[in-house]
């Protein structure tokens, strides 16, 4: 008998020290004493090792995208507002900001209002939602998240 998959079990999750990316299980592999990112191939102590729930770790989660005058500038807030997830990180132009946005996972509804925002004010907050697997380009500390 097959035992049923639980949604919030407890599974081992690599946070990396070089692309700050968090992944489960599936993509990172254990080798000679450490964990090896499946995303930029860099070994990790163990240390890096987190147990997190497999919710956290597969579902996407939606935050908000501060940026400053001209794009070159942003952060990553907490959907409720009040909790500053990452430092600020600068970007080369507004286009680079984009397209980071694009990676992370903002959907092409989510992009249209953020260059509505850029268009009519040049500073603002979008919405994005994260998608699992991918570098944190934002450098959000996935603590508070």
């Amino acid at each position: 008998m097959l035992k049923p998959k639980r949604a919030n079990r407890v599974v081992a999750c690599l946070v990396c020290w070089t692309c700050h990316s968090r992944m489960g299980p599936n993509h990172f592999t254990l080798k000679d004493g450490g964990a090896v990112c499946g995303l930029c191939q860099t070994k990790n102590p163990l240390g890096n090792l987190r147990k997190r729930s497999i919710q956290e770790v597969t579902e996407p989660s939606e935050i908000l995208v501060c940026f400053t005058q001209g794009g070159t500038a942003a952060h990553a807030l907490h959907i409720e507002c009040k909790t500053v997830l990452g430092p600020w990180i600068n970007f080369a132009s507004a286009e680079t900001l984009e397209k980071a946005l694009r990676y992370l996972g903002a959907t092409d509804a989510q992009l249209a209002d953020h260059q509505n925002q850029m268009r009519r004010c040049g500073q603002g907050t979008s919405q994005v939602r994260l998608l699992p697997l991918r570098k944190n380009l934002l450098r959000i500390d996935w603590n508070k998240l």
